[in-house]
């Protein structure tokens, strides 16, 4: 098993996963055209969708999850799919979109690599 910080790459016998979040707010009324768009800018691609509830209903967040396979740990998870998102057309959005890269320690919720160690 690999420590949880160390990317696992195509080496290791299984390709590591990547993922990009990708957080707008939109322009007002326009919450269902940024949904909308944002569906179209990830087909084909594996993405989760969200749309923030309560004070933050007009908050769109995206999780599209890249697999890696060439053991870069300074390559950014979502360069292709960034810049596809980063081009939300004007008036979708209140103000720039963010977005943050991660990479996947664990699965189902639990670090296989700790409870090796505890048990």
């Amino acid at each position: 098993m690999q420590p949880p910080h160390r990317r696992r790459t195509a080496e290791d016998g299984d390709v590591a996963d990547a993922t990009l979040m990708w957080e707008a707010r939109a322009a007002a009324g326009r919450l269902d055209d940024l949904v909308a768009w944002v569906g179209r800018a990830v087909t084909g691609r594996v993405a989760e969708i969200y749309r923030g509830v309560g004070d933050g209903r007009d908050v769109v967040v995206v999780l599209v999850h890249v697999p890696v396979a060439d053991g870069s740990a300074t390559r950014p998870a979502g360069d292709t799919v960034r810049s596809v998102l980063d081009r939300v057309p004007p008036g979708l959005v209140a103000r720039p979109p963010q977005a943050w890269d991660f990479e996947r320690v664990s699965e189902g919720g639990s670090n296989a690599d700790d409870q090796e160690r505890a048990g």
